[in-house]
């Protein structure tokens, strides 16, 4: 950034240090939204699994 500028040098670093914060909450809220979207991902990947056939093929690999 240029100085002087015809704003006030504080007025200009309260704000920029204002929109540094906001960039940073908003980085935070979008990790946690994209970490519950694969958490919700992975949750239903482990419903979807057809538990019967798996539990039958796990016994004969096991020999019970």
């Amino acid at each position: 950034m240029a100085f002087p500028t015809p704003i006030n040098n504080q007025i200009t670093d309260a704000v920029t240090q204002a929109n540094a914060a906001h960039n940073a909450t908003s980085a935070q809220q979008q990790a946690a939204i994209n970490a519950q979207a694969a958490t919700t991902m992975e949750v239903t990947t482990l419903y979807a699994m057809d538990t019967a056939s798996d539990g039958i093929a796990t016994s004969k690999i096991l020999g019970s």
